[in-house]
């Protein structure tokens, strides 16, 4: 296969490293001018791992790693997997589906890789793992044609160049009577956004007028790269891949009623299967008079992070409102603020301990477009601590059945406050240590 690379590469120097990063950058500003360039530095700023992704960014070539030439004869037979390389709950989800696979068969899990702009191969079998890499889509599905998979599955084709090709790809060999299975972790096969969120930052309903979401699209920032402001031609891509799918499978039941408002029918082919979450012991509230709100994650603009920052604002200037904000994990964009402790990256086992730490009354997830399925919320309703969220998705649904839970009644920071008064009231027994009313 002409695009697969043998060579191994090696620790660069630090020159190199900023050379190689440069040149990565200009060939995406090339490529797709400035709006992908900004979206590249939002999607690096507000990844989980802010300090691994940014040292991936401008080290393209991961030190001590082997891409070599594929073989596909050693590969007849396999489960080909699609995924994002963006990280996430998707790339979570897709690794423990691949660890399962691999107890019984060969895996070829394939990923385009936005540092690079290159598509890569990663071989799993229960002999270890081999990593390819090819320089266009075409020779990317031409090495997984001779490999003559035996299942498709359909994880995460997010931010891939060229996604299209995948698409009418898998629709082909469908029709060659190999079984394609679609998982759907988000809204991409309804909207380039992804979340769902117009220009005003506000979730959209799942609009079926062309010309209005078209227009949207246009200047929307959360669109995706490589995509263009055609709602019509996207969704009939898509809905060919869903409709020659053998399985559509959803984390939550708000997720296919969506699905079916654009494509009548798909619920013959769809099912609902959440996703598993850690399970942990109560976490022990503390009874102090100051309400301490933890808002846990990597917030971005989609989860609320304005809305955060409105709600600091709101506990700021209001005079004997005595509260503030902890978010354990991230907070982009960033600025300084009064009420505002954000503590950085952290894992998920060492959640119970950080909210002891920070003595967390209550918790607040601020997502602004509706999930499909929210780890947080239940790491957080595991714990039982009392959780607001917005009426919104699987978060609004899991969240308002949640004893311990109350919806906002809207999606705002004042009618957050709100929700978060009712549930400090609960903890104290009625008794309130705000003096007057915000």
């Amino acid at each position: 296969m002409g695009g697969a690379r043998g060579v191994f590469m090696v620790k660069a120097s630090l020159p190199q490293r900023i050379f190689s990063a440069l040149a990565t950058l200009q060939r995406h500003f090339r490529k797709y001018g400035l709006r992908f360039g900004l979206w590249r530095l939002y999607t690096l700023l507000t990844h989980p791992d802010l300090k691994g992704s940014l040292f991936r960014a401008v080290t393209p070539a991961k030190p001590q790693t082997a891409f070599q030439r594929f073989e596909p004869q050693d590969w007849q037979g396999s489960v080909v997997v699609f995924d994002h390389s963006v990280g996430g709950g998707a790339n979570h989800y897709c690794a423990e589906l691949v660890q399962g696979l691999v107890q019984r068969t060969t895996v070829l899990v394939a990923t385009f890789d936005n540092t690079t702009l290159r598509y890569v191969l990663r071989g799993e079998s229960t002999f270890g793992t081999s990593n390819h890499t090819f320089d266009s889509v075409e020779e990317l599905l031409c090495a997984l044609d001779a490999s003559r998979p035996s299942r498709l599955l359909h994880n995460s084709l997010y931010a891939w160049e060229h996604a299209f090709a995948v698409a009418d790809w898998m629709v082909r060999k469908k029709a060659e009577h190999v079984p394609l299975d679609i998982f759907l972790h988000d809204f991409f096969f309804l909207c380039p956004t992804v979340v769902m969120l117009n220009q005003a930052f506000r979730f959209c309903g799942v609009v079926t007028d062309a010309a209005a979401c078209d227009r949207c699209l246009e200047k929307n920032f959360f669109r995706a790269p490589y995509t263009a402001n055609n709602i019509t031609q996207w969704r009939s891509v898509w809905g060919r891949v869903l409709h020659s799918a053998n399985s559509i499978t959803v984390p939550h039941q708000s997720m296919l009623a969506l699905l079916r408002k654009i494509y009548p029918g798909i619920e013959a082919r769809g099912q609902v299967k959440p996703h598993t979450a850690q399970s942990a012991a109560a976490y022990a509230l503390p009874q102090t008079a100051t309400t301490v709100i933890a808002i846990v994650g990597s917030i971005g603009l989609h989860k609320g992070s304005l809305l955060v920052y409105e709600l600091a604002d709101i506990l700021h200037k209001t005079q004997g409102l005595v509260a503030r904000i902890v978010v354990i994990g991230t907070l982009t964009p960033y600025r300084p603020h009064p009420n505002i402790l954000v503590t950085g990256s952290y894992r998920s086992g060492d959640l119970p301990q950080l909210l002891a730490a920070h003595q967390v009354t209550v918790g607040l997830f601020p997502s602004i477009c509706p999930e499909t399925f929210s780890y947080v919320c239940h790491e957080l309703m595991a714990l039982k601590l009392p959780l607001v969220a917005f009426p919104l998705g699987a978060q609004g649904d899991c969240v308002g059945q949640y004893a311990h839970g109350t919806l906002a009644g809207g999606v705002d920071a004042r009618s957050a406050l709100t929700a978060i008064e009712a549930l400090e009231r609960r903890r104290l027994g009625g008794a309130m240590p705000w003096s007057n009313s915000f």
